[in-house]
């Protein structure tokens, strides 16, 4: 038991000052001191009177007396569900367990010791809190006018005949699929680390369902999407012959529809058994029948990372030595020399997925536990994060730089919606003239 005492007071000498009196500050501004839980919290606030009491410098005695206090609060079952909030950590209690140890003789977490593991989690990432999260908010934000006009700019006339390029199918749903995705753990990590609370963890049950399924139900279509895309590019490079039945256009409708509803029914168990309110009103992402994570967590870093990727990279790989032989080109070849920027654009932006996004479940899904322990684990993971973050935004500009079709339409496109009310103008400004040039003729014919 002393040992663990001291683990406490280890933990408690790690805080930062600041992190706390924050904290503090945030509680007082959430709840008032004329109502009756802001007249407790402001009772339990009133410890300056203490600091002068103690002897030598108030600053080395404040980190203990901040926790001491805050330590009291977290008792209140709508305080503790406030500070965890703020501090944003989903396995707050498991973390706890883990380190100190320490039970209460009713079975619930001692309130010192769980204040302590998360100030101490907490403490050497915060000040990078709010730049992660407002940096989530600005990918959402670019990446979805990206991701929407990425979608009209391939509806467009060009792009309709998709009998003789069937791939514009695959291209139109990862643009759909990529948009809704940003919205998932993308917008909960700027609502997590910036507003307190997330859709995924914190808000309500149905949300924590829907989020649940729609999280990993994105990603992994849109792994797979990336999957056939590579294996269509590479069955058109490598063949005399090309049209297959995977290159025709209802074949690729087939393909999409076959993995969104594989993925569909894989996912369905989020929204049926995942999610509840438990005994303290909280919202568990567990499931009462069956554990789900950390285990679904890695069958998933497996699905949409690991042999996504590994796949990806083989076609892809192959696919890149065939456009290396396209440069002697017989006529046979004419029409994969016309497909050549598109599979280009292709190859390219299925390599960026696998750079950009594969590390992340990976990292979560197993090495999750040893990296959050440490300051250098922490950043590693907020690096991934990141990348993954940024995805969305980073296809655009590989569409518009290698595939000159799609900039061409993309600037009509701009163009024509630009001179619409010109041509308007000018064309209710000269019907005089035209009439006049009728009855001339008529006259003339007359």
């Amino acid at each position: 038991m002393n040992i663990q005492i001291s683990n406490i007071s280890h933990l408690f000498c790690s805080m930062e000052t600041t992190i706390v009196s924050r904290l503090l500050s945030k509680l007082k501004e959430e709840y008032p001191s004329e109502q009756p839980l802001g007249s407790y919290i402001s009772k339990e606030l009133q410890f300056e009177s203490i600091l002068q009491l103690l002897p030598g410098k108030n600053d080395e005695h404040r980190p203990a007396i901040y926790s001491t206090t805050l330590s009291v609060l977290y008792t209140h079952k709508n305080i503790r569900n406030f500070i965890e909030n703020q501090f944003n950590l989903h396995e707050f209690h498991i973390q706890c367990n883990d380190r100190v140890g320490i039970l209460l003789p009713n079975g619930t977490e001692l309130g010192l010791c769980l204040l302590a593991t998360c100030s101490y989690y907490a403490s050497s990432y915060l000040s990078d809190i709010t730049y992660l999260g407002y940096y989530s908010l600005s990918m959402v934000i670019f990446g979805s006018i990206f991701k929407l006009l990425t979608f009209i700019n391939l509806c467009q006339p060009a792009f309709r005949n998709t009998n003789a390029r069937p791939t514009i199918h695959y291209m139109r749903v990862l643009a759909l699929i990529d948009l809704f995705a940003m919205y998932g753990w993308n917008l909960d990590n700027y609502l997590g680390l910036v507003q307190g609370f997330t859709f995924y963890s914190s808000y309500t049950v149905a949300s924590c369902k829907v989020f649940s399924f729609f999280n990993y139900f994105t990603n992994e279509t849109s792994a797979w999407l990336h999957v056939f895309i590579c294996f269509d590019r590479y069955l058109f490079l490598s063949r005399t012959q090309p049209n297959t039945w995977f290159n025709r256009s209802k074949s690729v409708l087939i393909i999409i529809g076959c993995v969104i509803g594989v993925f569909i029914l894989a996912n369905l168990h989020f929204l049926i058994f995942v999610c509840y309110e438990d005994d303290n009103e909280k919202i568990n992402t567990g499931s009462k029948f069956y554990q789900v994570f950390p285990l679904y967590n890695q069958i998933y870093a497996f699905i949409s990372s690991v042999i996504p990727s590994v796949v990806m990279m083989t076609f892809s790989c192959v696919s890149a030595y065939y456009l290396r032989q396209l440069r002697q080109t017989s006529t046979i070849q004419n029409s994969k020399i016309r497909h050549r920027a598109i599979s280009i654009t292709l190859i390219s932006t299925s390599l960026l997925f696998v750079i950009t996004s594969a590390p992340t479940p990976i990292f979560y899904g197993f090495f999750y536990d040893d990296l959050s322990k440490t300051a250098l684990g922490r950043r590693v993971l907020n690096i991934f994060d990141t990348l993954s973050y940024t995805y969305p935004i980073i296809d655009f500009p590989i569409y518009l730089i290698t595939f000159t079709e799609f900039r061409r339409e993309l600037i009509r496109l701009l163009i024509r919606n630009r001179a619409i009310s010109p041509i308007i103008t000018e064309n209710t400004q000269r019907p005089a003239p035209q009439n006049r040039a009728q009855n001339i003729s008529t006259a003339h014919n007359f």
